[in-house]
């Protein structure tokens, strides 16, 4: 059993990262280990970090030769392909700046699960499914210092006199963005595809895009479809009709925008299932309801993918039920009357600049964490 006791240094290592990845007893965590990781991977990946480092720096790290079932990586340019091939995975990210190329690791969500998109199959659905539906991966994805994911408004919502800043702009985002675009299919729709389950929002699978440096990836592995930016666009207008929430990761310049709907994505899933999601996620804005405009029709209501909007049988009324609203802004075009708009909140974070922005700030806040979660096991037992 020697390949388990590496897999579980890697759990151990990938636990001290940023976001995570708890034991499970029940050995569901080294069975999905096994599915993004071959053994020679595992001791490489046991080298690395979630900072973004030269192959120089994580050969340094790796004592000696590297020799598990006759694999054999004696140097750096070897080293280099097989940090190429789990990059192509999304096992782990590859940058390049100045002609220099880094790497790190990434979480499981967001990052290693939506890799599997290209490869997904029912035996990798049922190692993710298990681990992913422990409580200790719950707890540890939703509980990070701050949120992983930001909810950013749709394109039709956010009239011109606002101050908005261009990482809450979808179509600014787009429009400035310098790298390649790519569409993929939607690992959260693909996952319920295979289990019979289709998404019940969209009958569109190519929802989610990226840009920067996981664009590069998929340009230099040919994965993904790559659009121009009025393609990107129209996509993400189609997106916002059929009332997809947008939600990318918590940063300046996302590499990822994700459409998402309650049916199918987890995060959204968790966040109705909670009596508190707006703590859970980020964002700039929410939604305010005019009692004097409101109708009653319950149209945005319907829209609604996380229940922040409540009907008073009374008085024929809807309201907003702040701790709930993420500020995705589906609820306003649903609304004819009019009586709906989305205000941008006093306190709305500045979110960190880039992905190692956002998990140095991740991991500085893992302490106070730790702490959080040994007295939430402490009052439930």
């Amino acid at each position: 059993m020697r390949d388990d006791r590496i897999y579980r240094k890697l759990q151990r290592h990938l636990d001290k990262q940023p976001v995570g990845f708890p034991r499970d007893r029940s050995g569901s965590d080294i069975r999905l280990l096994k599915h993004h990781f071959s053994v020679e991977e595992a001791v490489i990946a046991l080298a690395m970090s979630y900072r973004y480092e030269t192959v120089d720096i994580i050969m340094d790290r790796i004592p000696g030769f590297i020799k598990m079932k006759g694999a054999l990586i004696p140097d750096v340019a070897d080293l280099r392909k097989c940090l190429d091939s789990m990059s192509q995975k999304i096992s782990i990210m590859r940058k390049e700046e100045n002609g220099i190329i880094y790497y790190c690791l990434v979480p499981l969500v967001i990052g290693m699960y939506e890799g599997k998109v290209f490869e997904m199959d029912a035996e990798y659905l049922e190692a993710y499914d298990s681990y992913a539906h422990a409580m200790q991966h719950g707890l540890s994805f939703i509980s990070t210092y701050v949120p992983q994911m930001r909810t950013i408004p749709i394109e039709a919502v956010i009239p011109a006199v606002h101050d908005i800043m261009q990482y809450d702009d979808v179509r600014e985002h787009i429009n400035n963005t310098s790298g390649p675009i790519f569409i993929i299919e939607c690992s959260c729709r693909k996952r319920k595809k295979i289990h019979g389950d289709p998404c019940k929002q969209t009958q569109r699978s190519e929802t989610c895009m990226v840009f920067g440096d996981i664009a590069k990836v998929m340009l230099r592995f040919n994965q993904g479809r790559e659009v121009r930016k009025d393609e990107a666009l129209e996509i993400i207008r189609e997106n916002q009709l059929e009332g997809l929430v947008l939600q990318t990761y918590n940063m300046q310049h996302p590499e990822v925008i994700c459409s998402c709907c309650s049916c199918c994505c987890e995060v959204l899933g968790i966040h109705r299932m909670l009596p508190n999601p707006r703590i859970f996620t980020s964002a700039s804005y929410h939604a305010a309801i005019d009692p004097g405009k409101c109708i009653g029709c319950r149209q945005c209501e319907k829209k609604c993918q996380v229940g922040a909007l409540t009907f008073d049988k009374k008085k024929k009324k809807i309201s907003v039920v702040d701790k709930r609203c993420i500020g995705c802004g589906n609820c306003l075009p649903a609304c004819k009357a009019g009586a709906v708009s989305l205000l941008k909140k006093m306190d709305a974070p500045v979110p960190p600049a880039d992905f190692e922005g956002l998990q140095e700030v991740i991991m500085r806040g893992k302490p106070l964490w730790r702490l959080g979660r040994i007295i939430r096991r402490t009052l439930t037992k």
